[in-house]
């Protein structure tokens, strides 16, 4: 098998902050570090939350799609809801030189809820959790969370934002507090393409302190879990 080639960025839009695709015909999905878990809807549904004072709103009103939990945090994902794309991807493909996902294509709004389920207050990164989604049909090294535009008004449409924060701190280094039975939600856009399985592998990164610098973050790596889209 030949060695994959990266793709072609489109002059009109800057790159995504995902990693970047490098093939588009592959077979099987990238290696994981952790064995997927299906899990069923019940197993991830949860009545409400306790948002925090910083967070952005926490509206959750679609299907459950996993539920993991790990150090004292619990991560549920939830679908927000589906639209088509309203710009045309970054990324071009390696070998057929065509947009990777081009505007007017179904995407999908996934809502991750974070939790303390701790008896202590924690400090955590400002986006929220950073989720790693891979497709065996479009195998791109680091997934295909940035494939996509993240549409700032479609979201809002959905009652999600792109990030935890209602309102960003000054100082980048400012790491919210999330106090015990806190929650705070981020969300990600992605391709739709209907009954394939996803895999998803959250990451959520934890600091010392309310201020801190991103190498002092202590990574929390959840385990990797399966869905599909019917």
């Amino acid at each position: 098998m030949p060695s994959p080639v990266p793709p072609t960025q489109t002059s009109e839009a800057p790159a995504p902050a995902a990693p970047d695709p490098v093939t588009s015909t592959p077979t099987t999905p990238a290696s994981a570090t952790s064995t997927p878990t299906t899990l069923s809807t019940s197993a991830a549904a949860v009545a409400s939350y306790h948002q925090a004072s910083w967070a952005s709103s926490i509206k959750v009103t679609g299907a459950p799609l996993f539920s993991v939990k790990k150090s004292g945090f619990r991560v549920d994902a939830y679908e927000a809801g589906r639209s088509t794309s309203t710009k045309d991807s970054a990324w071009l493909d390696a070998k057929t030189k065509k947009n990777v996902w081009p505007k007017g294509k179904p995407v999908v709004y996934v809502v991750y809820v974070v939790t303390n389920t701790s008896s202590t207050p924690k400090y955590i990164g400002q986006d929220g959790p950073t989720t790693v989604v891979k497709l065996a049909s479009m195998n791109y090294l680091g997934g295909i969370g940035g494939l996509v535009p993240f549409d700032t008004a479609q979201a809002s449409k959905l009652s999600v934002a792109s990030t935890m924060m209602s309102t960003p701190p000054s100082n980048k280094n400012s790491r919210p507090q999330l106090g015990p039975g806190e929650s705070a939600a981020s969300s990600q856009v992605l391709p739709l393409k209907k009954n394939q399985p996803y895999e998803f592998s959250p990451t959520l990164s934890v600091f010392p302190a309310s201020v801190a610098t991103a190498d002092k973050a202590k990574k929390v790596s959840f385990a990797s879990t399966l869905h599909t889209f019917a």
